[in-house]
């Protein structure tokens, strides 16, 4: 169980980071 939440925790991070960059482009 908590390899899984863990990995979920990373790729979250991963998505929020990558919205963050797709809006610093746009601006």
């Amino acid at each position: 169980q908590v390899y899984m939440a863990r990995e979920m925790k990373t790729g979250e991070v991963v998505a929020l980071k990558k919205i963050r960059m797709d809006n610093e482009r746009e601006v």
